[in-house]
């Protein structure tokens, strides 16, 4: 499975989807300051992603159910792609907490159908061990994107073009993820 081109796909595209969590987990609060409205706004828009979170993973069973959980896993991955987008153009607390509603929802989604998306894709054989070994995309991206993106604010004193880039990335990995849903299943 692990030699599987459908396993890359999924590997590479969840480091592109975690990527623009992880940039956006690591610099929301700071972005918030720069933005003037303060760090206790950054705090309270990431509370708000918090709760949609958490009620978007209740919700996200149903809609899986009705649409398909590949498909509602890739929109939610493309959803936090493009919410990313909006952040070098959010200017206010309001638009802060718009943010991290559509965000938060999303990433509610897409983490609530991580272990059943990796048993469709990859079989009900040895899913624990499949599930980790994917996983391990996550830290990739935890360690790369929030110092790239921190390396780009030193460089150039503003978050634009780590949330554009956070975006793109994020919207790469969304396409490989989907385009992972193509490829047959790999043999046991």
């Amino acid at each position: 499975v692990v030699a599987s081109r459908r396993f890359a796909l999924v590997f590479v595209g969840w480091i592109g989807v975690y990527a623009t969590i992880f940039v956006v987990f690591v610099h929301l609060v700071a972005h918030a300051a720069d933005l003037g409205v303060g760090e206790r706004a950054g705090v309270i828009a990431f509370a708000v992603m918090g709760v949609t979170t958490g009620l978007a993973r209740i919700v996200v069973g149903w809609l899986s159910d009705r649409v398909g959980r590949f498909r509602t896993f890739v929109a939610c991955s493309a959803t936090m792609a493009v919410a990313t987008f909006a952040l070098p153009v959010v200017d206010s607390m309001v638009g802060l907490l718009v943010f991290a509603v559509v965000f938060g929802s999303a990433y509610g989604g897409n983490g609530a159908l991580l272990s059943p998306l990796t048993a469709d894709l990859f079989g009900r054989a040895n899913p624990n061990a499949v599930f980790g070994l994917v996983s391990l995309s996550f830290a990739v991206a935890g360690v790369i994107a929030p110092w790239g993106a921190g390396l780009m604010y030193d460089l150039q004193g503003t978050y634009t073009l780590a949330f554009l880039l956070a975006g793109v990335i994020g919207f790469v990995g969304s396409g490989l993820v989907a385009l992972a849903g193509f490829e047959p299943t790999p043999s046991r």
